[in-house]
């Protein structure tokens, strides 16, 4: 089987989805989540001892660990996997902004929600990044950002939106995800501010791992059609290794003015570390579509929980491996 590994990383929390299918389109396999603790190690060191363990356990079960997409909040942290992962020579390993991996998202749930273009708003603790994306081809068209100074507020992020409507890129409707922040309660609210659909995950922690699955999928395709973001998102200038942030773009940008930074730390309220088992939950469910003005309501069923048994050094995602392939079968010789 072929499988495709999705992560996302905070300082205090890593979410982890291994996604069936080389394209990240399947169903959820597992899920697990990494709480940071004092004495276990740095969120960095814990997502390597998750990515080896998979990419052994994959291994050992006859699977196929296509490629794993890794959404980053912190530079430092996201560095210090990247030179970890290279120091052990292990390739395969796409980094992503939460603009790369919520777009990818938006492009898979126009399908459903049938947009022609959506507007994505990525909210971290310190900053609100809008993107609107073109379904045909996943790429992103426009840019605009607002610091949170004050905090998130459905005003601040209609203040984003209402500028594009009667615009050419205007969008049909709206994804909301957050990274390291919680935004479940503001979709109802932006909704009436903008008059326009307002989706939001129905797991939202999981979302931008799946996310990151999807991107790094569809690699080199997806990087193709985000020029617009162009070397804005290099750790190393033009150069890089793909390291992705955006800190300050704008709307008309046509050079998107973006710079890395890093991020202070910040608080963070992590679900107590059980990992479950999702039961047919293809690509377009991850949005659930909440949708306020279209009233859809997808859901991902959990189907039920695992323990997580005892640890090892390299722990991998699956704590219950999937079933090893079964080998082929020759053929009986025919009848004479």
């Amino acid at each position: 089987m072929d499988v495709v590994l999705g992560v996302s990383m905070t300082p205090t929390t890593a979410r982890l989805v291994l996604v069936e299918g080389a394209g990240a389109d399947g169903r959820i396999v597992d899920t697990d989540t990494i709480v940071v603790s004092e004495g276990e190690g740095t969120t960095s060191e814990q997502v390597l001892s998750a990515i080896v363990g998979t990419r052994d356990g994959m291994l050992d079960g006859g699977h196929n660990l296509v490629s794993t997409g890794v959404v980053w909040s912190d530079h430092a942290e996201a560095a210090e996997l990247r030179d970890s992962l290279a120091s052990r020579g292990i390739d395969g390993v796409e980094f992503f902004s939460a603009l790369h991996a919520g777009g990818a998202l938006a492009k898979a749930a126009s399908s459903v929600t049938g947009y022609d273009k959506s507007a994505l708003l990525v909210i971290e603790p310190q900053t609100a990044t809008l993107a609107v994306v073109d379904s045909a081809d996943g790429s992103i068209v426009g840019l605009a950002s607002e610091p949170l100074i004050t905090g998130v507020t459905s005003g601040v992020l209609a203040n984003l939106v209402n500028p594009l409507k009667g615009k050419e890129n205007a969008p049909d409707g709206v994804f909301l995800l957050g990274l390291g922040t919680d935004v479940s309660d503001l979709a109802e609210s932006l909704g009436d501010a903008i008059a326009l659909p307002v989706n939001s995950p129905d797991q939202p922690e999981l979302a931008l791992a799946r996310g990151a699955a999807l991107a790094s999928a569809q690699e080199p395709d997806f990087e193709a059609s985000t020029a617009l973001l162009g070397q804005a998102y290099s750790l190393e200038g033009p150069t890089g290794t793909g390291f992705a942030h955006p800190d300050a773009v704008t709307e008309s940008a046509g050079e998107a003015n973006t710079e890395l930074r890093e991020f202070e730390d910040f608080d963070d309220q992590p679900a107590e570390r059980k990992p479950f088992l999702l039961v047919g939950a293809p690509l377009l469910l991850v949005f659930g579509i909440c949708s306020i003005a279209l009233a859809v309501s997808l859901t991902v069923t959990v189907r039920s929980t695992v323990d997580q048994g005892p640890s090892s050094p390299d722990r991998g995602v699956v704590q219950n491996p999937l079933p090893a392939e079964a080998p082929k079968q020759a053929a009986p010789p025919p009848a004479r």
